[in-house]
């Protein structure tokens, strides 16, 4: 016995579905979602936001930390929207992201070296330094700010931060 199920997303279209099809379908899921909780990236550091992995770091490097993403097959994390912006800052991590200025001060670029479109600066950022004429050419979310999305700091790239990396599903 084959009953046909239908689901209207909208007015204009009908969707149709064997009853056996849709059962493979929700089995399928289930897999998936097993299957994903199960492999090693997802544990030990690692969130799930918006189709991207995020391992958070328990320890503190410099920029150069950015070699452990490498490690792991990511990258430190680029931030692509205000959604992302505030996915990490509700994170409650001081840490590097992959943004900087080292190779053209005031040029910021992301480690895949495309050029910052929409910045995150906190009040009076960025910077470099001025108040001790340090150069700052590494950023960082810093969470101790009052506006959850502006929170990126330029700081010095030799500084011991957490770090976050970023990797696509």
């Amino acid at each position: 016995m084959s009953m046909v199920i239908y689901a209207e997303p909208d007015m204009n279209k009908k969707v149709k579905f064997d009853r056996g099809e849709m059962e493979e379908m929700i089995v399928d899921i289930y897999v998936s979602a097993d299957t994903l909780r199960d492999e090693p990236h997802c544990q030990e550091g690692w969130r799930f936001f918006d189709s991207s992995l995020y391992f958070l770091s328990t320890e503190k490097k410099i920029w150069e930390s950015r070699q452990d993403c490498l490690e792991r097959v990511a990258d430190l994390v680029m931030i692509n929207s205000r959604e992302e912006q505030t996915f990490l800052f509700n994170l409650h991590m001081r840490a590097w992201i992959g943004l900087t200025d080292s190779v053209t001060d005031g040029t910021w670029k992301w480690v895949d070296d495309t050029s910052l479109t929409t910045g995150y600066w906190g009040t009076g950022q960025p910077d470099n330094g001025r108040l001790f004429s340090w150069q700052e050419d590494c950023v960082e979310i810093y969470t101790r700010q009052d506006d959850l999305v502006k929170t990126w700091n330029d700081d010095i790239c030799g500084t011991n931060h957490n770090w976050i990396c970023e990797k696509g599903m």
